[in-house]
């Protein structure tokens, strides 16, 4: 994504810091971000580490979770670079047929 991606990655990363309960309870979040976090690999991660500092109850959903947000983010990184590899051999055979 070139120099937009950079962006992005700043965008995701302000928006999980700030949905995942780090710095700010998720009970006062706005509905947006409390939606917003149930996809988001930080909240899981925060809720893990809270729950094993205080002793809390099994951390199995957590590392579900964030499996299942592996395995996603796996598909679609295939997917991409699919359709990169399928994009780049058109563009090689388009160019030895010249």
């Amino acid at each position: 994504m070139g120099d937009a991606g950079g962006w992005v990655n700043i965008a995701m990363l302000s928006i999980q810091l700030l949905s995942s309960g780090s710095t700010i309870p998720r009970e006062l979040l706005s509905n947006f971000y409390q939606n917003v976090s149930n996809f988001l690999p930080a909240t899981y991660a925060v809720d893990g580490i809270m729950k094993l500092v205080t002793g809390g109850p099994s951390i199995s959903h957590e590392i579900i979770m964030l499996f299942r947000i592996l395995m996603g983010i796996i598909v679609i990184t295939l997917i991409l670079v699919a359709l990169q590899w399928e994009n780049k051999k058109e563009k090689s055979s388009n160019l030895t047929n010249i």
